[in-house]
Parts: C-alpha cells; structure tokens; sequence
C-alpha cells in the first residue's frame, strides 16, 4: 500500500502554541452582563429564567407551533433569498444575533481540540452520543420528532410513499433516522446513507443536478 495517500499525522508540539495564540486572542463582549465569570450566581447566569421541566401537563406542541410553522405550499414561504444571517432577528433582539455570530467565528482562533473538548462539557447530552445511528445529528432529529408527534416521518400515512430530501450534506444521519422509522426491515440503512454520502462528496452533485 502506498501510504503517500494518507494525510501526514499532526504534529502535538504545536498545541501549546496554538493554545497560547487562542488566549491572547479572546473576543470581548460589548455586553459584559451577559457574559457569566467566576463568582457569577449560578442561577441568574442567562439573565432570562430558570427552566423547570415538568410532565404534570398534557401539551399539544404542534397546535402551538403553527402559528410559527410556513408550510411549503404557502404564498408567504416565496421571497427573498437570504445572503447574510446575521439579520434575523425575528425572534430576538438584532444585536443578539450578531454577537452569538462574533463569538462562532471567533472559535476559529482556537485548536478544534479545545473547542471539541469545551463543546462535550458544556452539553451534557453529548453522553447520549449516536445511539444505534451513524451520528449525533440523527439522534437529534429523533429527539425532534418525537416531541413534535412525527412531524417528518408521519407526514405521509404508514401504507403511502414518504418524499424527502436530504440536503444537508453527508454522512447522511437524517436520511438513516427517517428511512430507519419508515422502513424498519432488512434494509442496510447505514449502509447505503453511508455510499450515498461517498457519492455526493466524491461527484460533488448538486441539488439542481439530482432533481
């Protein structure tokens, strides 16, 4: 095997200085209350609310969710494309929006070590990880369709054909989820997601080609 093909190992000697380099660089907010530091009070740490989970009530999401959903066979899901995110700002106030934007490109000053690492303490449902599927990413979009009642997998009945598109890149965890829920048989679902998403990088297909 010629072993040219592999990309070079990285060097560890350089992370205590890309560590440093990331120090000396930390993005400062205009907004210093809502930054949490040391001796904050843990409880008022978001400035918003404590959230207080609770299974005593029986909640129709969906019902509350539509007011909020735009069905694709709406008039109002035609506009404008949108070129710059920073500017929506429709559910929260607009200098919000670009801060969380300052501080997301601000990560690229950082070792993706040290960001992984920051990323899985900060979220304890990393623990959860993949599950039975190829990646975090189903595992999420399962979470969601449970909670909303199978709003992407019930969206046809059990006996018709479910159309869908996955346009989210690979490795194809979305596809793997919905074609695991519809189609639970003998199906090599990671399998194929996993040739699909070889495919789709490997030609670099276009969703204007596939359709």
């Amino acid at each position: 095997m010629n072993k040219s093909i592999w990309p070079k190992r990285r060097n560890d000697h350089n992370t205590s200085e890309e560590q440093d380099k990331a120090k000396s660089a930390v993005y400062r907010s205009p907004y210093p209350d809502l930054v949490w530091h040391q001796g904050c009070d843990q409880a008022t740490d978001n400035m918003d609310f404590i959230a207080t989970w609770s299974t005593d009530h029986q909640i129709n999401i969906m019902s509350r969710l539509k007011s909020l959903i735009i069905w694709p066979d709406n008039t109002d899901a035609l506009g404008p494309r949108i070129e710059v995110m920073n500017n929506q700002a429709k559910f929260c106030l607009a200098h919000l929006v670009q801060e969380v934007f300052n501080y997301k490109n601000h990560l690229d000053n950082y070792p993706a070590k040290m960001t992984g690492k920051s990323h899985h303490l900060s979220n304890p449902y990393e623990d959860i990880g993949s599950g039975i599927f190829m990646n975090r990413a189903a595992m999420v979009m399962a979470n969601i369709d449970s909670l909303l009642d199978g709003m992407f997998t019930k969206a046809a009945a059990d006996d018709d054909i479910l159309y869908f598109a996955d346009i989210c890149a690979g490795p194809g965890g979305f596809s793997e989820y919905i074609l695991w829920r519809r189609c639970n048989s003998s199906l090599n679902v990671s399998s194929n997601c996993r040739s699909w998403s070889k495919l789709t990088k490997s030609q670099h297909y276009l969703l204007k080609d596939l359709v």
